[in-house]
């Protein structure tokens, strides 16, 4: 069992390494295997839907997250699949790890809850740590065109049978941060009649920019590979709202 080093308890987990797995497909990320290996960590991979995914087609599969209700919730997922995943309950930010991965991924913006330059360099220096040589990063990010056309300073609303949500924005454009203030009401258990419950909660993120991204990244070590639209393999323009970025650790020459 993993430790979080935030002080969180390790949700049970499932055996690593004691199914055999195929060689991935020529559908799977990247292509193909670096070097032959699968082994593959998902950052912050919340109920791990994208974890499961990649198990299914053939890779060996570490889910992380400092929630340990999204991971059990992906823990049972994986199970009702008969994927064989281990699962890790730590902040990705002070993550640990006992090896290093083929490909480490960090997807659906989770990289614009990292608010600050600091955080982000001490990021991608471990995940440079945790990484093989010749091993991929792949994540997305959101920038400023996305904060300041689609979300501002706003309110947003849903509402259902089950419940309602309505969270309200404000987006700073000088320091890039933008804070969601959410309300949600959520119907209690059956026998309660019309009794609702609400949950206050505050999520802050920030607004990345590929030029403070990409140096970055070649500050810790990364080549990189790629710089993609939202959804897509064209090339980043500046119109884009969503980045997808790969880069990847450099194989050290041998010396003769």
């Amino acid at each position: 069992a993993d430790v979080s080093n935030s002080g969180g308890k390790p949700i049970k987990e499932q055996g690593h390494g004691t199914k055999s797995f195929g060689m991935a497909d020529e559908n799977a990320v990247n292509g193909r295997d670096v070097f032959n290996s699968t082994l593959v960590l998902d950052c912050a991979c919340g109920t791990g839907a994208l974890t499961c995914m990649l198990a299914e087609r053939g890779y060996d599969m570490t889910g992380l997250d400092i929630s340990q209700e999204m991971l059990y919730t992906a823990m049972l997922s994986a199970q009702d699949k008969e994927l064989d995943i281990l699962w890790l309950c730590q902040d990705m930010r002070r993550m640990d790890m006992y090896g290093s991965f083929a490909a480490i991924l960090c997807m659906t913006d989770v990289i614009n809850h990292i608010t600050s330059e600091k955080q982000l360099d001490s990021f991608l220096r471990r995940v440079y740590n945790f990484t093989d040589e010749g091993g991929l990063l792949i994540f997305d990010f959101l920038n400023g065109n996305y904060f300041r056309n689609r979300v501002g300073n706003n309110v947003f609303f849903e509402d259902n049978d089950d419940g309602s949500c309505l969270w309200t924005s404000r987006y700073a454009a000088k320091s890039g941060i933008c804070t969601y203030d959410i309300v949600i009401y959520e119907r209690a258990a059956s026998g309660a009649g019309e009794l609702f419950t609400r949950t206050d909660e505050s999520v802050r993120e920030k607004s990345w920019e590929a030029e403070t991204v990409t140096a970055m990244l070649r500050k810790n070590g990364f080549e990189i590979c790629g710089l993609y639209d939202n959804m897509s393999f064209r090339r980043y323009r500046g119109n884009s709202e969503r980045i997808y970025v790969a880069a990847r650790k450099p194989v050290r020459s041998l010396k003769t």
